[in-house]
């Protein structure tokens, strides 16, 4: 990444970064002596994630649950998360945030909570199933 873009009329990414990337092209416009002057047109396009670090490269994210034994992981986006085959287990759930720490936690189940009342309601529990992606 990064570079020129010798490309007349092409775009390309010329950077990356976690949020964002860099394209570029290159028009060529007539100069008061006649020659043609190129001049390079690029913007900047954002978004949350848009990217993750792997092994010092910045890679497309994608939105992307893959089977493994013994659960089903997500690794192509800057958190990376593994799932246990049974949620019903302890620590069901494995995250490791960009900064490298990470976060274990598991499924209770599904609530409602009523922000008018201050009331909530079990409405299932998690039970011993195995995972389908």
């Amino acid at each position: 990444m990064g570079g020129v873009n010798n490309e007349v009329g092409v775009y390309r990414a010329m950077e990356r970064g976690p949020h964002h990337r860099v394209w570029e092209r290159v028009e060529y416009e007539p100069a008061p002596d006649g020659r043609q002057v190129p001049r390079p047109r690029r913007y900047v396009e954002l978004a949350t994630g848009m990217h993750y670090l792997d092994r010092g490269q910045w890679k497309e994210s994608q939105e992307l649950i893959e089977a493994y034994p013994g659960g089903a992981v997500a690794r192509h986006g800057q958190h990376k998360v593994i799932f246990a085959y049974n949620l019903a287990t302890a620590g069901a759930i494995d995250m490791e945030l960009p900064d490298g720490n990470r976060l274990r936690s598991h499924v209770l189940g599904l609530s409602y909570f009523d922000t008018a009342s201050g009331k909530n309601v079990l409405i299932a529990g998690v039970k011993d199933c195995t995972g389908v992606i």
